[in-house]
């Protein structure tokens, strides 16, 4: 027996990694780990596998057949951030309208202000393009 890593692709829909975990187990193969996490990407799944060579053969054609086997990665950035925004209407529109133009897919945002920072925004974003995250934090350290 054998490890083996593979990086999956799958839909954004109930029972997808249900279907890939058939695979492995119908051909012998034990998830030894898996990582998701939607707020990341929602489509990409990385399995490490215990099984034979002939199994690890017979997962990944299950897999190519589904279409959900990769060879390669989009590239990807997940930006975290705290900012300060001023108490004033609209300056929260002011920063979705920055992270908009850069084509950010927020994953979480929380602002509260009633809390013990009320002027703090805490945002978790998808940015497809690298060089947008420079740009960004440019952006916000220029207002």
């Amino acid at each position: 027996m054998e490890k083996h890593a593979f990086v999956a692709r799958v839909p954004d829909q109930p029972g997808a990694l249900h279907r890939a975990a058939e695979i492995i187990s119908r051909h012998q193969g034990n998830i030894n780990r898996i990582q998701f996490d939607r707020r990341i990407d929602p489509h990409t799944v990385f399995f490490e596998v215990t099984s034979t060579p002939d199994a690890r053969e017979a997962i990944r054609e299950g897999l190519l057949e589904l279409g959900y086997l990769q060879t390669a990665l989009k590239s990807l950035s997940f930006l975290r951030l705290s900012v300060h925004i001023p108490h004033k209407p609209g300056a929260l529109l002011d920063f979705l309208r920055c992270t908009t133009s850069l084509g950010a897919n927020i994953a979480l945002i929380d602002f509260d202000d009633r809390g013990s920072n009320p002027d703090l925004l805490t945002v978790s974003l998808n940015l497809e393009e690298s060089t947008a995250v420079s740009r960004l934090l440019d952006q916000l350290k220029s207002r």
